[in-house]
């Protein structure tokens, strides 16, 4: 743990901090060892590495007991499967150091991500300390940023980050894959987290991060971004469930917005005008994303009447209706506004029938925004 030690000189010198470092595993037995080998090798030592065995059904928990016996830094956690947010929340209740960071178990992080987590960490103070990623992708490997700078780094005004976190294309900063929301690749000063009763909601299906940070951002005295890639996001395991049909999605977008909504509320942040924007263009991208993977979608199968039914319950309740107002259509590409416009005057049936023509679905899936 963080103190002072006395050296044979009498004279005071730091211990450095011990990090906990959480990776929750499942069904990962491909890539487990290369994220595991690329955290014990480390340039900074003072790890504690939990390994949460989220009742994975391959060998992910027999690899974890062999890590075990090689490293005592690692400390395995067998449990049922509970999804990712459970584990992590175990891995948080288990952690003894004094600041966090998670890793992603198909991941893995340069050698000295730690050590220069916790220089910037030392130097300012913060609360907060992130970096950038390199994803990999079967295009190759491409630098992801979180904010556009100028510098090394930058203290992180709170606001910009709160908006990014309730929509990333509303400052248009973070690269294509992947924006701030994201846990790993960050320090998080482990009694800001419990003080604050900060965790991941487990009732959430998904984008539990991107809440797990809006809680986490606002409760930070400081936040540091630094944009060097020292993460390596491995998106050629990530399966593109909003690609299809999906049969929920208007609950699982519901849920997040209405989250989201919650903390806005709770802590003052819609007085922000921008605030208010970014979250009624959120409002409209997921109204969007659920039409095209939903109710405007083949695969729905349900009369004609049916689907403009549904379509019209969704648009005039909470929190679409209001987003659809207030929305401003510059965010979104021609095709999109004309769309919006549509659902605005209650043409369902129009934007339906312009739904229908491929290269405009082919288009809404693909790309929403300007």
């Amino acid at each position: 743990m963080l103190g002072k030690l006395i050296d044979r000189k009498g004279e005071e010198y730091q211990i450095a901090p011990l990090i906990s470092v959480i990776i929750p595993i499942y069904n990962v037995e491909k890539y487990l060892n290369r994220c595991i080998d690329s955290v014990i090798n480390q340039t900074y030592e003072n790890l504690e590495i939990i390994l949460i065995n989220d009742g994975s059904p391959d060998l992910c928990g027999k690899i974890c007991d062999e890590y075990s016996k090689t490293d005592q830094r690692i400390k395995v956690i067998h449990k049922e499967n509970g999804g990712v947010s459970s584990a992590r929340n175990v891995g948080l209740k288990a952690a003894k150091g004094d600041y966090i960071a998670f890793v992603d178990p198909d991941d893995y992080v340069t050698r000295n991500m730690f050590e220069k987590l916790n220089h910037y960490r030392e130097e300012s103070q913060a609360d907060i300390v992130s970096c950038c990623a390199l994803v990999e992708n079967d295009e190759g490997v491409i630098k992801n940023s979180f904010f556009k700078i100028t510098n090394d780094s930058i203290v992180v005004d709170k606001q910009r980050a709160i908006i990014q976190l309730v929509w990333n294309n509303y400052l248009a900063e973070s690269d294509r894959y992947i924006d701030i929301g994201v846990p790993w690749g960050k320090l998080y000063r482990k009694s800001m987290l419990t003080d604050n009763n900060i965790e991941f909601k487990e009732s959430l299906r998904r984008q539990q991060d991107n809440i797990f940070n809006l809680y986490a951002f606002h409760n930070a005295n400081k936040i540091v971004y630094i944009d060097d890639p020292l993460y390596n996001y491995n998106y050629t395991n990530i399966s593109n469930v909003f690609s299809k049909y999906v049969r929920d999605i208007d609950v699982l977008f519901t849920e997040l917005t209405n989250e989201t909504n919650h903390f806005l509320k709770e802590y003052g942040w819609f007085r922000n005008n921008e605030i208010q924007l970014a979250f009624s263009a959120k409002g409209t991208s997921y109204l969007i994303s659920i039409l095209a993977l939903k109710f405007f979608n083949k695969d729905y199968k349900v009369s004609s009447r049916d689907r403009i039914n549904s379509v019209k319950r969704l648009v005039s309740s909470e929190p679409y209706k209001s987003s659809l107002s207030n929305v401003e259509l510059h965010f979104f590409k021609i095709h999109n506004r004309l769309l919006v416009k549509l659902l605005r005057t209650k043409h369902y049936l129009l934007a339906y029938i312009l739904f229908k023509t491929s290269a405009y679905a082919k288009r809404l899936l693909s790309n929403q925004y300007s």
